[in-house]
This record gives C-alpha cells, structure tokens and sequence, in this order.
C-alpha cells in the first residue's frame, strides 16, 4: 500500500509541474549516510546531492533518496557525477524547484545495473 501511495504522489508531483519550465542543473556535493533498520533490522543509506541552476539568477536544491546497498549508492555516485540534471522550476517564484524522481533515476541507474552484474 505505501509503495502504491508514493507511487501516485510522485505521478502528482509531475502533473501538477508538467507545464513548469525547465533548466540544466549541475550535481555537486553528493553524499550518502548508513541508517539502521533498527526495528526491521535491514540497514539502508539515505543518498543526497546538491544541483545549482540559473534563471536570471543562481538557486540551490537538494535532491535526497534511498538505496538498499552499498552498490547501490557507488552505483548512484559515479551515474551522477559530471551529469546535468533537469530541473523543473515554478514560474511564479524561480527559487523553488524540484527535480521528478524518474529523471534522476534515469541519470544513474544504468550504471549501477552494469556494476552489479
């Protein structure tokens, strides 16, 4: 049931934020922290990144996901260094933006499937 909540919250993000304008994005800053499962035992790492993007002027995100494996997060930083992301930014107030998960994933994931096989 979580699965299929995040699911259509993300599939709303991107339909409320289909007409936004778009620009090039430059990762830095990636970083990744072990968290334990503590109740469930299965340990996982919170991975993060900073993008920086102009429109007129210079604004700053961060974009932050899970992954289940130490593979996982090398997969997730050598697929995203050197890489520009695209970043949907709201016409009403340029310094906010966000940046559709699938995107992101698209950036990277080869590279982790290519590392783990």
């Amino acid at each position: 049931m979580l699965g299929a909540t995040l699911t259509f919250r993300e599939k709303l993000r991107k339909y409320r934020t289909r007409n936004w304008p778009t620009a090039d994005g430059r990762v830095s800053n990636m970083q990744a922290r072990q968290v334990s499962g503590s109740d469930s035992g299965i340990d996982y790492w919170k991975f993060s990144f900073d993008y920086t993007y102009t429109v007129q002027h210079t604004h700053t995100g961060t974009y932050r996901f899970n992954c289940t494996s130490k593979t996982m997060v090398a997969g997730a930083s050598a697929g995203l260094t050197g890489k520009t992301v695209r970043v949907h930014v709201n016409p009403y107030y340029e310094a906010k933006s966000l940046l559709w998960e699938d995107e992101v994933w698209d950036l990277w994931w080869d590279t982790y499937w290519n590392m783990k096989g």
